[in-house]
């Protein structure tokens, strides 16, 4: 990828003091706190901390962080599986942009985009990725970028883009992994142009008893076992930070903007959010329901 040119410094924003950025060599510096982020194959590394350290808090999310990598690498590596795995999720992907009705115009930011899968399904927008491990080692690449776009490293606690400049924010897959879901929602609304279109997807917990304690007890044995044997591998829920309820998602988007309208598709649930001014508010919003 090309470095960041005029274009991106109109959208790239300090994630320590919101102040703008002078170019350097191969570096951003901001123009108010003077702080100054490296940019490495023309990612910038907009985490907060970028040449310090983080605070103790992300300490579990950083291990969280960790089994994910290592997840991806042990269920999607290759063969028949992977690709049946990858057309259930292409057909979920489909179903999904259907749902949104997401912009044909204007810039597009994807929130924890991992490897800019998601940007096959928004041709002819500006797209613009953030997840915490691209440009790592061991993160899966982004594909080619297209003439306008910019993959940036950074959180969606502390988004490195200035106010109200993107039409149409994506978080997909992504609020469970997060350390805070409601700040990453907040977030979004604050760099969402008034009229725009938040676009969730993400799996949730269903509303259904909870296994009884000798079940729970029999998988925490076989684990443990799995563990000291070797054999363990990690799980899904492993990479997780939360379990978050339908109603739960439901109730953190509606918070914050004005849920139009949601469905839940098995396991997966796809909410439609606008950031509209309080008259709006006002009125009637429609059902969120399953299907």
């Amino acid at each position: 990828m090309s470095e960041p040119g005029p274009a991106d410094l109109l959208l790239l924003r300090c994630p320590r003091c919101g102040g703008a950025f002078d170019v350097e060599s191969s570096a951003l510096r901001c123009a108010r706190c003077l702080a100054v982020y490296e940019v490495r194959g023309g990612i910038p590394d907009l985490l907060p901390w970028s040449g310090g350290v983080p605070g103790s808090e992300w300490s579990r999310w950083r291990e969280k962080l960790d089994s994910l990598q290592q997840w991806r690498a042990e269920t999607w590596e290759g063969g028949s599986a992977t690709e049946a795995r990858q057309r259930v999720a292409d057909e979920l992907a489909a179903e999904f942009f259907k749902f949104m009705r997401v912009p044909e115009t204007g810039t597009v930011l994807d929130i924890g985009c991992g490897s800019a899968e998601l940007r096959r399904f928004v041709p002819r927008r500006r797209y613009v990725g953030l997840d915490p491990l691209v440009g790592t080692p061991g993160a899966p690449e982004p594909p080619p970028a297209a003439a306008g776009d910019l993959i940036v490293r950074g959180v969606g606690e502390k988004l490195p883009f200035a106010d109200g400049v993107f039409e149409t924010v994506m978080i997909c897959e992504t609020l469970d992994h997060a350390l805070d879901p409601v700040l990453v929602i907040r977030e979004a609304r604050r760099v969402l142009k008034e009229g725009g279109l938040l676009a969730i997807l993400q799996s949730v917990r269903l509303e259904i008893p909870a296994p009884g304690l000798a079940v729970r007890a029999r998988v925490s044995a076989g684990r443990l076992k799995a563990r000291l044997l070797g054999r363990a591998r990690v799980q899904d829920a492993d990479t997780k930070m939360h379990a978050l309820g339908q109603d739960q998602l439901a109730a953190m988007a509606g918070s914050e903007m004005i849920v139009e309208s949601g469905v839940t598709r098995g396991e997966v649930m796809f909410l439609r959010v606008l950031k509209q001014d309080p008259a709006a508010a006002r009125r009637p919003k429609r059902d969120v329901g399953t299907a």
